[in-house]
């Protein structure tokens, strides 16, 4: 039974449903035409070089550039991990903060496992020495969102590398 004013939403006409539409199946319908067969696609794709058919500089030269580009990476990794920026870095562990949240009596940010673990030996602000509860503390979605994008950056930055 169709609703009275139902027109299928897949070629635009009335008297049907979309799975029971005359277009399904029909490629070029679709836009997606119709598929080579497998064969026809394994001879199109570009033939690459094994370490065989390399010559002895083609190699050095690919090892030299893997190597660069390994050294690269970890260079950045090692900056990504040692620049943090202050308002990213965690006061109780010193590390990149995960999961931000604020206190509640001084709006100082710190990881929430970290700050929670704290708070479990004892209720003190480990920033001002205020009292408060693991239950008084905010979840920080600015420096999560800010945290999000340096880390996406950082990888972005990595990747940009390999595809050189």
């Amino acid at each position: 039974e169709l609703p009275l004013n139902y027109v299928c939403h897949r070629c635009n006409t009335p008297g049907h449903l979309i799975k029971n539409c005359p277009t399904n199946g029909n490629f070029d319908y679709d836009g997606r035409g119709p598929r080579p067969p497998r064969k026809m696609t394994l001879s199109l794709k570009k033939k690459e070089t094994t370490g065989s058919e390399m010559t002895t500089e083609e190699k050095r030269q690919m090892e030299q550039n893997q190597k660069s580009t390994q050294d690269k990476v970890r260079s950045l990794e090692q900056e990504a991990y040692t620049n943090i920026p202050p308002e990213m870095k965690c006061p109780i562990c010193q590390q990149l903060m995960v999961d931000a949240c604020l206190s509640t009596c001084c709006g100082q940010s710190f990881c929430d496992e970290c700050i929670r673990e704290r708070l479990l030996d004892e209720t003190i602000c480990p920033a001002c020495g205020d009292e408060v509860t693991p239950g008084q503390l905010i979840s920080n979605k600015a420096l999560r969102v800010t945290i999000n994008k340096y880390q996406k950056d950082h990888q972005d930055r990595v990747a940009k590398l390999y595809s050189e």
